[in-house]
């Protein structure tokens, strides 16, 4: 029994046994892995694409995927951008303290109004009609991208370099963009929603079996589309800093985020099939994946296998959740 236990805490444990061990002969035998550049580095590129997954992880766990996130990510980035930009603010408003106040106040807030919204229309359409998410957001995907790709007029739109805004992107504490600490605050957020709450027990549920949570009252629409709202804000969020962070945006920017974003919940332990998963296990996975790319630039590995092993690890995370899930029933 006591031997039980011990492979049901190392399987639990998995993967941040696997991190702690890569971390480990990185630091080893990749040259410049273990320096304090290299590490934040790894933490920056962690950051935004985490948000992403940390979304996307509780529309998983709710037994859907939102394949819209990146799409949504270059659209609600645009919009940031535009409100921040010297010609087009001018045009409104005269005078440097009232543009700053009020264009900020609209890049942030109008990114993320326009990530909600993509997520209520793909949670809406998914749960009124009954179709796999997959497919939908599929659709939305490419809508919303050529969207962004018309709004911007297939051009990279530039900042006015508004210092408040810029600060989103650029500040740090103790060589580390904050950025990254609201990465964490934004994870502890949503685990603690699924956790403690009655909405998160519901998306728990709903994951675990759909008709067993209709019969139980649960408001299983609501619950699902909200799912949805939550992984479009979190795109928006993205947006924001990321825009902040390069002061440009474009229709492709963020393109494969949503196989990137995918991959890091898979890899965390989320089931594809949900009703199993958590926001904590999304972070280690996007670190895990990010430091496997990061060790691979370093060791100049063409980017070509970069998306191999990408492939990889997502197959892998996908074949050990079929078979874990047959040996549960």
């Amino acid at each position: 029994m006591a031997f039980d236990r011990f492979q049901k805490t190392l399987a639990e444990q998995a993967i941040l046994i696997i991190l702690a061990g890569l971390f480990l002969l990185c630091s080893l035998f990749v040259p410049s892995f273990f320096t304090a550049r290299n590490l934040v580095n790894i933490l920056k590129q962690s950051a935004i694409i985490g948000i992403v997954a940390a979304g996307l992880t509780v529309t998983m766990i709710a037994g859907n995927v939102d394949l819209s996130v990146g799409s949504t990510v270059a659209f609600s980035g645009i919009l940031a951008l535009l409100f921040t930009h010297t010609d087009f603010s001018k045009a409104f408003i005269s005078g440097t303290s009232e543009q700053n106040a009020v264009f900020l106040a609209l890049a942030i807030l109008l990114p993320l109004l326009l990530g909600g919204a993509v997520g209520l229309f793909n949670g809406m359409v998914v749960t009124g009609s009954g179709a796999n998410s997959v497919i939908i957001t599929l659709g939305a995907l490419a809508a919303v991208r050529g969207g962004a790709l018309l709004f911007s007029d297939g051009k990279v739109i530039y900042g006015a370099h508004n210092p408040l805004f810029d600060a989103i992107g650029q500040a740090q504490i103790a060589t580390i963009p904050i950025y990254v600490f609201f990465f964490l605050v934004f994870v502890l957020l949503l685990e603690a929603l699924l956790r403690f709450t009655t909405f998160g027990r519901s998306v728990y549920h709903i994951g675990t079996n759909l008709k067993a949570s209709v019969i139980a009252g649960i408001p299983v629409s609501r619950v699902r589309v909200t799912t949805f709202v939550i992984c479009g804000f979190a795109a928006g969020v993205a947006a924001v800093i990321l825009a902040a962070r390069l002061n440009s945006a474009s229709g492709t920017t963020a393109n494969g985020w949503e196989f990137d974003a995918v991959t890091a919940v898979v890899i965390g332990g989320t089931s594809l099939f949900g009703g199993k998963g958590s926001v904590l296990g999304t972070l280690l996975g996007t670190l895990l994946v990010t430091l496997i790319i990061n060790a691979m630039v370093l060791l100049n590995i063409p980017s070509p296998w970069q998306y191999v092993a990408k492939a990889l690890i997502i197959v892998t995370a996908v074949l050990i959740d079929v078979r874990t899930r047959k040996e549960a029933i």
